[in-house]
């Protein structure tokens, strides 16, 4: 049985392999337009010269993407956590979850609130909150604490991509120190 050769991959050119073999696939919520900008502007930092210093940049985009990604996921997790304990704030003036029955939608729209980009909208929901003598960090602390194991496998993802990052970036020097350096308008003498 032979194994079928992906046809669909750009392969005009050798920087166009490696930046197709190495992108990471980009998931619903993210937008390909700022992994592109991501690129762009590492490459700009690290200016890769020979195709082994192309595959290492663009496997540090990638890593750097993946680290961006796996803060994301973990932050949206503990925000989505940190809304069900601040409708058990507005509720039962307690930060914690609500089990039992169904919650009015006006604490819904309270919690989402306290996590909105809108000024106006977080500082009422706070307003509340300080009514209740309920801080958002205390919200925070019990939200967290409530996952604080399924946080773990995040910040281990993070802490092994920044470390990854760290080798790759030496070897990157590394490659990039060993590169041929050019002589111009050497002038060769004859003994």
């Amino acid at each position: 049985m032979s194994k079928k050769i992906d046809t669909s991959m750009d392969i005009s050119s050798p920087e166009a392999l490696l930046r197709t073999i190495c992108a990471p696939d980009v998931l619903p919520d993210e937008d390909a337009d700022s992994f592109a900008y991501l690129r762009q502007a590492l490459f700009q930092d690290l200016e890769p010269k020979l195709p082994y210093e192309q595959l290492l940049a663009e496997q540090m985009v990638a890593l750097e993407w993946d680290t961006v990604r796996y803060r994301r996921l973990r932050d949206n997790l503990l925000r989505s956590e940190f809304r069900t304990f601040a409708k058990g704030a507005f509720v039962l003036g307690r930060a914690g979850p609500i089990t039992g029955y169904r919650v009015d939608e006006k604490y819904d729209a309270q919690a989402q609130d306290l996590v909105a980009q809108d000024r106006d909208r977080r500082q009422s929901a706070l307003n509340i909150l300080e009514e209740k003598q309920i801080t958002p960090s205390e919200i925070m602390a019990k939200a967290y604490q409530s996952i604080a194991k399924d946080l773990e496998v995040f910040e281990r993802q993070i802490a092994d991509a920044e470390t990854r990052r760290r080798k790759l970036r030496d070897d990157y020097e590394r490659v990039r120190a060993s590169r041929p350096k050019q002589v111009e308008d050497a002038e060769v003498i004859e003994p």
